[in-house]
């Protein structure tokens, strides 16, 4: 009986090590796509939000980062949008390149939106769009989600200092 377990621990043991080679000993083809960078359903992917995910709940001011292709800049910078749930726009905003926008790979950018959102809206649809300073339509894109608003609470405050009464407008 001793033996036997002996011999079944063994034996796992060797197979995790041959599998533990295995995995470490196979080359990895770097012609093989990203599936989150460079292909999804077989097109080329022009975007890349690395925060925030879609559906994630987020808080004001939201917070951009990812990375774009060089082509999606425009003297490094692209807008983007943000609408509430019924498709009004309730701000608009610049994402600026970290970097040199003036090539056809990846480009990380950062932006950050600063805005009040309407009282009711708890979901906001971020819009990336293309920078197309011709105007030609034809070459137009854009990229967009949903995320879900953090909750807020409203308020206000009024204060006096020195014959001055100031309105702070609070949302948490």
């Amino acid at each position: 009986m001793k033996t036997l377990s002996y011999v079944i621990i063994l034996s796992v043991m060797v197979l995790l090590i041959v599998a533990g080679l295995y995995m470490f000993t196979q080359e990895i083809d770097e012609n093989v796509p990203n599936s989150l960078t460079d292909v999804i359903e077989g097109e080329e992917v022009d975007i890349v939000i690395d925060y925030p995910v879609p559906e994630s709940e987020v808080d004001l001011p939201i917070q951009i980062r990812g990375k774009a292709r060089g082509n999606w800049f425009f003297e490094g910078d692209f807008p983007i949008e943000v609408e509430d749930q019924v498709g009004q726009t309730v701000a608009t905003g610049i994402a600026t390149a970290d970097g040199d926008w003036m090539t056809d790979d990846f480009v990380p950018f950062q932006a950050e939106l600063k805005f009040v959102p309407p009282v009711e809206a708890t979901k906001l649809k971020i819009i990336f769009k293309k920078d197309n300073p011709s105007g030609d339509s034809s070459m137009d894109k854009s990229y967009s989600f949903f995320v879900n608003l953090g909750m807020l609470i409203s308020g206000f405050s009024i204060s006096k200092m020195k014959n001055t009464y100031y309105i702070n407008v609070l949302r948490f």
